[in-house]
């Protein structure tokens, strides 16, 4: 998805007047078109409306476990729940940076179980080790809720990851998983 476009389209006119018995005249025009360089969705199957987790990366311990469910005004979502102590469920994937570059982060979440030591961390395997923590039985339960924050690359790959963890019954909703170099 591109949220916004900075693309760039430049056109040169050259003449070139060359004097030997007679005149000639060339022009010559070129064209060149540039990438966006900010305001493009980095993640892919970010909303996971292809249907299948691909290409994100599914681990967990315990009794982790995914599954793709409704997502928020959309067709799907991914489903993170485990049902017992000391489980995770985690999504991982992996997309190119640009060392230095201040990205911004954002996913909706919906919480539909779990308690005080129940949690939904996501985050980056850049130098700060940035991440976000939501503790899910503070959580309002069953309504969509967006969160936003920002990260500094430290590398040309970083690793976005998503895991919530618990000790007991914990379910959570994520999609509109979001990373981009804002314009």
């Amino acid at each position: 998805d591109v949220t916004s476009t900075a693309f760039t389209t430049s056109t040169v006119d050259v003449t070139i007047t060359q004097t030997v018995s007679s005149t000639t005249t060339t022009t010559i025009t070129s064209t060149a078109t540039s990438s966006p360089t900010c305001g493009v969705q980095l993640v892919s199957n970010s909303d996971f409306e292809t249907g299948t987790l691909s290409p994100w990366v599914f681990s967990s311990s315990g009794t982790g476990l995914h599954a793709l469910g409704a997502g928020d005004s959309s067709d799907y979502s991914v489903e993170l729940y485990a049902t017992s102590v000391a489980s995770t469920a985690v999504i991982t994937q992996s997309v190119a940076t640009v060392a230095g570059e201040t990205y911004t982060f954002s996913f909706n979440y919906k919480v539909s179980g779990g308690n005080a030591a129940s949690y939904l961390k996501c985050g980056f395997d850049n130098s700060a080790s940035t991440s976000y923590n939501i503790i899910i039985g503070s959580s309002v339960k069953g309504v969509w809720i967006t969160y936003t924050g920002s990260m500094i690359a430290s590398s040309s790959t970083t690793t976005i990851t998503c895991k919530l963890g618990t000790s007991i019954v914990a379910v959570v909703y994520l999609d509109n998983i979001s990373l981009e170099l804002p314009c």
